[in-house]
């Protein structure tokens, strides 16, 4: 009989982090694709996002988006949980919003 599935704790860290985003929080999908979020204002997050090779914030794309739409993006669908994992908070991204010349809303798409 197969142990029913439980959740790890990193799972509920990055749960916990999709629904309350901070400054400083990054994302990755297997260390192949990068996610930090850089604004929270209100109920639009605003996101870096890169493929490696990559130097930040030079090569990142920022996008913005609803806290409602940044979980769907990120979220399986079908089954509980994100394809990205938060792999840590409090990372320094000051000036990152700032340094960006293109930025791409995706909210209400």
């Amino acid at each position: 009989m197969m142990a029913p599935f439980v959740d790890s704790e990193n799972d509920r860290l990055t749960d916990e982090a999709m629904k309350n985003p901070q400054v400083g929080d990054r994302f990755s999908e297997m260390y192949n694709f990068w996610v930090y979020v850089i604004d929270v204002d209100g109920d639009i997050v605003a996101t870096m996002e890169a493929f490696p090779p990559a130097t930040l914030p030079r090569d990142g794309i920022v996008k913005t988006q609803t806290k409602e739409d940044f979980i769907k993006r990120f979220a399986y669908g079908n089954i509980p949980g994100y394809w990205v994992q938060l792999i840590d908070r409090g990372n320094d991204v000051e000036g990152w919003y700032q340094k960006t010349h293109i930025v791409f809303p995706i909210y209400g798409l």
